[in-house]
């Protein structure tokens, strides 16, 4: 299973602002959910993933795209 199938479509949407550079205030502020309530996804995306830091998302993601270019 893809990383990204784990994700429900609200996790793959925050997940796609924190790659852009968004804080969690941010996140909130433009999905119209609190700071606290992205914490959370946060926490879940990164449990889903089996991950503890932006640095792994952020490899995960380097991953996904040098195996989309080998294809």
């Amino acid at each position: 299973m893809l990383p990204a199938e784990r994700l429900t479509l609200q996790q793959r949407n925050i997940v796609r602002l924190i790659l852009r550079g968004h804080s969690n205030a941010s996140i909130g502020e433009t999905i119209g959910i609190s700071e606290g309530t992205v914490r959370i996804h946060r926490k879940n995306i990164y449990r889903r993933l089996a991950i503890s830091s932006q640095a792994e998302l952020f490899r995960i993601f380097i991953d996904h795209l040098n195996q989309q270019k080998l294809y």
